[in-house]
């Protein structure tokens, strides 16, 4: 029997280390001994093999004959994203790049947005718009989650929003952060709480071809994170 895969097409978006210098002591030259002849020889126990991790292949992937690959929405604009509340819902939410973002429920698209700012949400260019969705750990509790979208002047913010049941109040923002973004392209746009709790954003490059501030080349964090967001 097959194994199902859930297919919603969308588009592709988003060290330190020491040396120290060890010195070897020179040991002293040993002190004259007399050699015993053993009375005994000691058979030295064998060690044990180490465990050997095989390497991963193309070969051991899964095979795609093994998969039916089925649509399940259709009519969706600019789709870019699909996140999971994890709250046992079964929810899917489907972040549309214009500025809203819609729910997959028991096996059908609410026609009702889960929530839209699109009256917020600047999406002129091709890399801008409505880019990254994080729920609260505690979302089923509080109804929090996290956006990440191109404003005003095309610049980054990241906001907390508040749910109730299958709507979210689009008057319920709180902006957290604001990032200047030099360029309309290479804005990232992850939004992910990581297993220590933080909030980790994917801002981009600051974008341009040939990455002119060379900030994919600069050893600097690339990641702003946060501690209780709440």
């Amino acid at each position: 029997m097959k194994r199902i895969v859930i297919l919603l097409t969308l588009p592709v978006l988003l060290a330190c280390g020491g040396f120290s210098d060890t010195i070897t002591p020179t040991a002293p030259p040993p002190s004259p001994t007399t050699t015993v002849p053993p009375t005994q020889t000691d058979t030295p126990t064998p060690s044990p093999s180490p465990t050997v991790t095989p390497t991963v292949s193309a070969s051991q992937f899964p095979n795609p004959d093994g998969y039916e690959w089925r649509l399940i929405a259709s009519g969706l604009t600019r789709p870019v994203d699909v996140r999971s509340a994890r709250d046992g819902s079964g929810r899917l939410f489907v972040i549309e790049k214009y500025g809203a973002i819609r729910i997959f429920k028991d096996g059908a698209l609410l026609p009702q947005p889960f929530i839209n700012i699109d009256d917020r949400v600047n999406d002129t260019s091709n890399e801008m718009g409505l880019l990254g969705l994080a729920f609260h750990p505690d979302f089923e509790r509080n109804g929090f989650f996290y956006v990440n979208y191109t404003g005003s002047g095309g610049h980054t913010r990241i906001s907390r929003f508040q749910a109730n049941g299958d709507t979210a109040d689009p008057n319920s923002e709180k902006v957290l952060l604001i990032v200047d973004q030099p360029f309309p392209n290479h804005n990232g746009g992850a939004v992910v709480f990581g297993p220590d709790g933080y909030l980790y954003l994917g801002l981009g490059d600051g974008g341009a071809a040939g990455d002119p501030f060379k900030n994919a080349r600069t050893p600097a964090p690339c990641l702003a994170r946060f501690c209780g967001l709440t």
